[in-house]
C-alpha cells in the first residue's frame, strides 16, 4: 500500500499488476489530509496519527492517539 501527498491511499493487486485507490483522505477528511502519518492498515481499517503540523514527524507521545479510519478495499481480480 502507499500514501501519496495528495491524501490517496493505494492497494497494489498482484493478480492485475495494478494499483487502486482504497481511501482518499482529501475527500473525506480535507482538513487533516496533510497531516495524517499512516501507522498501520488492517483488514478493514487504516491506523493513523494526526500530526499537529504539515511536514513534521509525530511525537512520540502522540502514539496512544491512533485514529481508526474504516474503508473498504475494492475486488480486485
Amino acid at each position: 500500500m502507499t500514501f501519496d501527498t495528495e491524501g490517496i491511499v493505494r492497494a497494489f493487486s498482484f493478480s492485475s499488476q495494478q494499483w487502486a485507490p482504497v481511501f482518499d483522505f482529501k475527500q473525506r477528511h480535507i482538513d487533516i489530509y496533510a497531516n495524517i502519518w499512516i501507522v498501520g492498515v488492517m483488514d478493514n481499517e487504516i491506523l493513523a496519527i494526526v500530526k499537529p503540523s504539515e511536514g513534521m514527524t509525530p511525537l512520540l507521545v502522540q502514539k496512544s492517539k491512533i485514529k481508526r479510519y474504516p474503508f473498504k478495499a475494492p475486488f480486485l481480480a
